[in-house]
């Protein structure tokens, strides 16, 4: 695909992986329409890919958040007329184990709220922006690409039953995903499957993309 001018949208851009990804779709001449839930992260992130010669649209983005993420997207109709590629890399960590034993003595559970906060910003905010993107990019008519991101996938690693339920389920979408485009005769548009090896933070506290506590 040739990227001069396209529009590629990213979540969890402030830094990690989504800021990575702007700067080397930035350096094949794509226009940048960047969401992350911090803010001055991602004004920094901005800053510079605008300083490096880049065109760059950027907002706060929740991607928990319905409305957000549509703001996001009609942000970049708004601005560039299009969306040619979608990247979702917004996630966090929470890790603790499910169960924590001392002698026999069960000492501490994984906090729903901290099992609920995972699934709520790498699967609900992965099929958010998708969802969201696609429309568009159907209705738009020009040819695109969405990417489904995943790291440690189906491996897992221990205190991450949280994060490793969402990675498994996201790892199954481009084949369902593709399918259910082709079965409709949307021919257009592509859906590729991406895994990226992540170093592990622990006790996470963060929404979006890179940074202390959080990943795709």
């Amino acid at each position: 695909m040739n990227l001069q001018d396209a529009v590629v949208v990213i979540t969890g851009a402030a830094s990690g992986i989504g800021a990575a990804a702007a700067a080397t779709f930035a350096s094949r001449g794509a226009r940048l329409v960047l969401g992350d839930v911090r803010e001055e992260p991602l004004r920094a992130t901005a800053d510079a890919l605008t300083a490096a010669g880049a065109t760059v649209a950027w907002t706060v983005t929740d991607v928990t958040s319905e409305a957000s993420v549509s703001a996001l997207m009609d942000l970049a109709i708004e601005r560039f007329g299009a969306i040619h590629v979608v990247l979702p890399s917004a996630g966090i960590f929470r890790d603790a184990f499910l169960v924590r034993v001392k002698e026999g003595k069960v000492t501490k559970r994984m906090a729903l709220d901290d099992f609920r906060a995972v699934v709520d910003v790498n699967l609900t905010g992965t099929f958010l922006t998708l969802r969201e993107a696609l429309a568009r990019m159907i209705e738009g008519g020009e040819p695109g690409v969405a990417f489904v991101v995943s790291s440690i996938n189906k491996e897992g690693e221990l205190g991450q039953t949280n994060y490793v339920a969402t990675k498994a389920a996201v790892a199954a979408w481009p084949k369902v995903l593709a399918g259910e485009l082709h079965a409709q005769g949307v021919k257009h548009l592509r859906v590729g499957g991406n895994r990226a090896r992540l170093r592990r933070h622990s006790d996470s506290a963060g929404h979006a993309g890179g940074g202390s506590g959080s990943a795709c």
